[in-house]
């Protein structure tokens, strides 16, 4: 009885490059090596065989749900589009299970003879392009086995392939016959077309990983088991399933984990250590309690009442009271405190001629009279002393008397406050002798407001200022200023210089710093910085620029003004004499020896043109080499590692470390590039050499 081979599943889709199936494609079989169709069939009985060509459905597989089935030996299999185009030719396929053809493993033998037309050229007969693609390994017969690499295919009236012989040599005219590779170049796991994955056998396993370390078991009638605690994960490795024990099963997810459901039925208790959102009514048969220090709120806010341990309970909402019956708690009625009670912002009488009573039997009482202000008094007597005490002796601060201007307008020069110290003269006439007056100055902006402060006093029956407080500077009226002691900024303290616009030097602990402040506030000194002069047209100058462009941060000038060295905010240096020196005194030096060859560290260097990602330019700008360039061809002592460092927050102490997103510090590489000059002369000279040993030969061949 004969026997037949699978060829090809009823479940294999025929794709193109886009991944859109053949529809309507047709598939040809001929036996391998030749144009003679071979029959196959839609069962393994061979009892009804299939057309030839097949056409495939709509989704590009075989029509009706066949399988095809065929007799042992190598298959031609040749694929038209639905307009009858042929899309690849592809021999010697061999069907499951067949053994009738021989091979050795991972070469496939072809009936193809290659004809040679050049060193690393030859052709075969056909269009065989599909097989014999770029990149597919070969094995040659030539005199002797020798393997290549297809590196051109293209066909005319024959397949012609271009390839680079393993070991560089060439072909000869003993050229015969050729196999080629099981694995194709674009599809390493499947030798040239894709099949379905079927394992027959219960308990079939798959392992994954160099040393299996992931491994996927079915099990009978049940599913798919993955091995101990092995995930699968989605997306990203945050995102992921697992069992870390034999009873927990993990679903972790970034943000959210999303279960659309009509009913989701949980058979558990709910341990929930993050936050419960309904979005329905939640119905209980018993009492509400929540934990210690727990909190119940509304949609909106979550923990608007917190109750603590002990029981107290806390309102979070922070509703303004604009009116009663509107605020963040409001009472129909009255309100018994037994205890004391604090309140952290504004108290509204709303009422006119409100009273606060104060004491046992309320004799003391804080009475508002209308459009005109507050009347303390004490059993009908009005008191005349106003005393602010406070009792601790500890505290840093004494009492706050405010006097407060709550003007809808405010506008500069506007009085905000005065406290007078009034007397008589000796013609009994009142006489404020001092005052101490608060005046809104200059501006009123939100956020940029300016004010000021007098100390006023009577001089020659005048009252003028003695001592102004202002928004920028402290001034001092008088004709004699004697400070009877040292005058000492230490390093907590700042000084501001009124003529420098918005600059400040701060001085710490030795440290002086311009636009930077003691409290971390930074100020705009684009272009402007330190300037030492000897006089108008020679000096030295340090400034600041952000750009990364040419302007100068760092240059001197003498002899009239002339530059005579410059570091621009790009990095370049200038000088006006074009000398660069370094310490080489023969008494400074030990260990002296001649250098080594530099030739092929000289020759392994990559000369790169390139731009800074920081300059944002469209094309490179700069010229040099790469670091790991240099440290890849072994020249490793000519690049320095260095960190990335910031001046400490506080501007004290040294710099620190700048840190990546997961805390670890960042750094960059730099090139001695003085050192890597001194080895291109040492190569100039070895060049001078051979050019001098080269030009002596060519000289006694001349004569």
């Amino acid at each position: 009885m004969a026997t037949y081979f699978r060829m090809f599943d009823a479940g294999e889709q025929w794709l193109d490059a886009s991944g859109d199936p053949y529809s309507g494609g047709k598939l040809y079989l001929d036996d391998a090596g030749t144009s003679t169709n071979r029959t196959s069939y839609k069962d393994n009985a061979g009892a009804v065989a299939h057309t030839n060509p097949i056409v495939l459905d709509s989704a590009g597989r075989i029509a009706s749900g066949n399988n095809a089935w065929v007799l042992a030996g190598d298959v031609k299999v040749i694929l038209h589009d639905s307009a009858d185009v042929l899309i690849f030719t592809q021999d010697d396929y061999v069907a499951q299970g067949d053994t009738s053809v021989a091979g050795d493993g991972e070469w496939v033998g072809s009936d193809l003879v290659p004809t040679r037309t050049a060193n690393t050229i030859f052709t075969l007969p056909g269009d065989n392009t599909a097989i014999f693609h770029v990149g597919r390994r070969l094995k040659l017969v030539d005199s002797t086995t020798v393997y290549a690499t297809i590196t051109v295919s293209a066909y005319t009236t024959l397949t012609t392939l271009t390839v680079v012989v393993d070991g560089g040599t060439a072909l000869t005219a003993s050229l015969e016959s050729l196999s080629y590779s099981l694995l194709s170049a674009d599809n390493t796991s499947d030798p040239g077309r894709p099949r379905n994955l079927t394992m027959v056998n219960d308990g079939a396993v798959i392992k994954f990983g160099v040393n299996s370390d992931v491994t996927l078991t079915h099990v009978h009638d049940t599913g798919l088991l993955l091995n101990s605690t092995m995930a699968l994960q989605f997306n990203d490795a945050s995102q992921y399933i697992n069992a870390p024990t034999a009873t927990v099963l993990d679903i972790n997810a970034t943000d959210e984990v999303e279960i659309n459901a009509t009913l989701a039925d949980v058979n558990a208790n709910l341990d929930v250590s993050g936050t419960y959102q309904g979005g329905g009514t939640m119905t209980t048969g018993g009492n509400i309690v929540v934990p210690d220090a727990g909190t119940i709120g509304s949609a909106s806010d979550t923990d608007a009442i917190a109750i603590s341990s002990a029981g107290v309970v806390a309102l979070s909402a922070t509703t303004e009271a604009s009116a009663i019956g509107t605020a963040a708690l409001t009472v129909a009625g009255g309100i018994g405190v037994t205890k004391d009670m604090w309140i952290g912002d504004d108290i509204v009488l709303d009422s006119d001629a409100a009273v606060i009573k104060f004491g046992a039997d309320q004799e003391v009482t804080l009475t508002h009279v209308h459009n005109t202000g507050l009347n303390l008094s004490s059993g009908g007597t009005t008191i005349t002393e106003l005393a602010v005490t406070s009792t601790n002796s500890g505290s840093a601060e004494g009492p706050t008397l405010t006097l407060y201007r709550d003007s809808a307008n405010a506008a500069v020069n506007d009085v905000l406050g005065q406290v007078l110290f009034k007397g008589t003269n000796d013609a009994d006439e009142d006489v404020t002798y001092a005052s101490i007056t608060t005046t809104l100055l200059l501006d009123e902006t939100d956020g940029t407001e300016d004010g000021q402060l007098d100390i006023n006093v009577m001089r020659a029956g005048s009252l003028v200022s003695a001592i102004a407080l202002k928004e920028n500077e402290i001034e001092l009226n008088a004709a004699d200023i004697d400070i009877n002691g040292d005058v000492t900024l230490s390093s907590s303290y700042t000084l501001n210089l009124s003529n420098i616009g918005t600059e400040v030097l701060y001085k710490a602990a030795g440290l002086i710093s311009m636009g930077r402040d003691s409290s971390g506030t930074y100020a705009e000194t684009e272009g402007k910085g330190y300037y030492s002069y000897y006089n108008a047209s020679d000096y030295t100058r340090v400034l600041t620029y952000t750009t990364s462009g040419g302007s100068p941060v760092w240059q001197s000038r003498s002899g009239g003004g002339t530059l005579k060295s410059e570091i621009e905010a790009n990095g370049d240096y200038q000088s006006a004499t074009n000398s660069y020196g370094a310490t080489s005194d023969e008494r400074l030096k030990e260990h002296i020896t001649d250098s080594g060859s530099q030739w092929d560290d000289i020759k392994a260097m990559r000369v790169r043109k390139y731009s800074f990602i920081t300059d944002e330019t469209d094309g490179p700008t700069q010229l040099g080499v790469i670091a790991q360039e240099l440290e890849a061809s072994g020249m490793t002592s000519l690049v320095k590692t260095k960190p990335y460092m910031d001046p400490p927050a506080d501007g004290e102490g040294p710099d620190v470390p700048v840190l990546d997103a997961d805390g670890n510090p960042t750094d960059y590489k730099t090139v001695k590039y003085s050192v890597l000059y001194m080895k291109a002369v040492k190569a100039l000279q070895e060049a001078m050499e051979r050019i001098e040993t080269l030009e002596a030969r060519v000289l006694a061949l001349e004569t």
